[in-house]
Formats: structure tokens, C-alpha cells, sequence
């Protein structure tokens, strides 16, 4: 099958750095086609699925560009590859994110589902946790591949970090980016999507139970007690507390030669990442 509308600007993440919010806030442009799929992952998991699928997720009467956002694109070079063949014009756009940081914010994101029975104190000894979450940390080869066979005007990328105090100005460079009106201001700028925060368990729902059945002095002296308990089985004080120091400081660790790449190849101050500092602890 031919397609004639090519997809022409692909957002490639990594997962855990906004890319929800990145997405609304691009697919709330009218001159932006995003994919019926809010990530279509097609360069990886729906490759077999062929071309026709892949241009059948995109409204044919939308003459606007059309964007891929599939937050894990940008460390899987296969899927570079197939990009790169797919249209060598593509312009591409990914976050950076502290990687130590990420690394936290992908396995709460996991944590908080019950997905999994790991810990991330397991990472230096269990390979597939660190497959799970640290790798995918891990985008200097991703970015070198780009930087080696697309245009270096076809790739842009913005810091995380920014995103509190610039999130505008971060999404208006993105739609300059894109070719589209950069003074559009998008309706998802000021919402709250995919906040790594513990989710309601039924230990929620039990204490609000109880609360119908003990009033006053009664339920206040319960409130300590299974306050204690819920944390413990909600997992919910290991959201708030963060890494243990040593963790943080052996990921830093691993991630430094990383970092050094990513300033290199992108001629960028990272020091601040070096830092052993109380960096935001969870984050989108």
C-alpha cells in the first residue's frame, strides 16, 4: 500500500518524562493529526501489523500534521531504524528527565498497580528489574543514533525540569518546532495527567467504612493506628520517603557515564545531574 500523507513529526519520549502531557498538549492543536491511538507503538509492537494499519489510525480528512507520540521509540533503535526508512524527513522531539529520577518514577508507576512483587533496592541484583527500569533510563544510544542519520534541524529536544516553570514556552517551542501556530495555547497546559502519586486502595475504602461506625475521640485514636498499617501495605511510605541514599547514590553512579555521553553529544550542561541532591523524589 502507498501512503501519501506520511507521519511527519514523531514524539519518542522516554516514558515517565510527561509524555501524557506532551501528548494532550500537542493533540489539542488544530493543526496537529494525532493517531486515534493515543501511542500507536507502531514502529515496534504493531510493525507486522503493516503500513495500512498504521495510516488507518489517522483521520484521512485532517490535513494537519500528522504526529506519532510512542514514548519508548527513543531506546529502541530497531524502531529508530524503521522511522529513519519510513521518512528520512521526520522531525523527532524527546524530554530529558534526571535519569535517577525516571528510574524512580517508572517502577512507582509499576509499584502502585500491584504489577509487580520487586523492589527497587533488587536493581543491582535481579536483571530483569534493572531491564525494566534502569535501562530504559538509558537513551544516549538512541540520541546518538538520531543525531547520526536524521538532519541535526529535525531533532529537538526539552528539559523535564522545565516543564514546572516553562511549561508554555516548552510547548510553544514544540509547535515551532512542528511548523504549527506556536501562539496556540493548548486546554491541557494547566492539567494534572499521570501524577505518580499512590493510588486509592481498598485499605481507603475500609477506613472510610469505619468512619461511619466510630465517631469522634474513637476514630481519632484509630486514625495513628492504621495510618501505620496502610502505609505499610499500600506501599505509600515508599512513595513519600523516596530512594534510600544509597540507592540513589549507586544509580547515580551508574548513570554517570550516561550523562557524560548525553552532554556530549548534545552539547549540554548536565552537571546539575551530578548532584547528590534532594531532587524531586517522584514526578510524572
Amino acid at each position: 500500500m502507498v501512503v501519501k500523507d506520511r507521519v511527519e513529526f514523531f514524539y519518542l519520549g522516554p516514558p515517565k518524562s510527561a509524555s501524557t502531557w506532551t501528548y494532550f498538549c500537542l493533540a489539542d492543536h488544530p493543526e496537529i493529526n494525532a493517531s486515534s491511538r493515543g501511542e500507536p507503538c507502531f514502529f515496534d509492537q504493531h510493525f507486522h501489523e503493516g503500513l495500512s494499519w498504521f495510516d488507518g489510525l489517522y483521520d484521512a480528512g485532517h490535513d494537519g500534521v500528522r504526529m506519532d507520540c510512542t514514548p519508548g521509540y527513543i531506546y529502541n533503535i530497531n524502531a529508530l531504524e524503521r522511522i529513519k526508512n519510513y521518512n528520512p524527513d521526520a522531525r523527532l522531539a524527546f524530554a530529558l528527565r534526571h535519569p535517577v529520577e525516571r528510574t524512580f518514577s517508572a517502577y512507582w508507576h509499576v509499584r502502585k498497580r500491584r504489577d509487580v512483587v520487586w523492589t527497587l533496592d533488587e536493581v543491582f541484583d535481579n536483571h530483569a528489574a534493572w531491564r525494566l527500569w534502569v535501562d530504559s533510563s538509558m537513551i544516549s544510544a538512541g540520541v546518538e543514533y538520531l543525531l547520526a542519520n536524521f538532519p541535526r534541524e529535525n531533532i529537538h529536544f526539552f528539559m523535564f525540569d522545565d516543564l514546572k516553570a516553562q511549561g508554555l514556552e516548552t510547548v510553544q517551542n514544540l509547535y515551532r518546532f512542528i511548523g504549527v501556530d506556536d501562539g496556540f495555547v493548548p486546554p491541557s497546559l494547566t492539567k494534572r495527567i499521570n501524577v505518580a502519586a499512590p493510588r486509592p486502595t481498598l485499605q481507603h475504602k475500609v477506613r472510610h467504612k469505619l468512619a461511619g461506625v466510630l465517631m469522634g475521640d474513637k476514630l481519632h485514636q484509630r486514625d495513628a493506628q492504621f495510618n501505620g498499617f496502610e502505609r505499610w501495605l499500600s506501599g505509600k511510605g515508599e512513595y513519600l520517603e523516596g530512594m534510600k541514599p544509597e540507592l540513589r547514590a549507586a544509580l547515580l553512579q551508574a548513570f554517570l557515564p550516561e550523562i557524560d555521553k548525553l552532554e556530549r553529544l548534545l552539547n549540554v550542561d548536565l552537571s546539575h545531574w551530578r548532584g547528590h541532591n534532594d531532587a524531586e523524589k517522584t514526578g510524572a
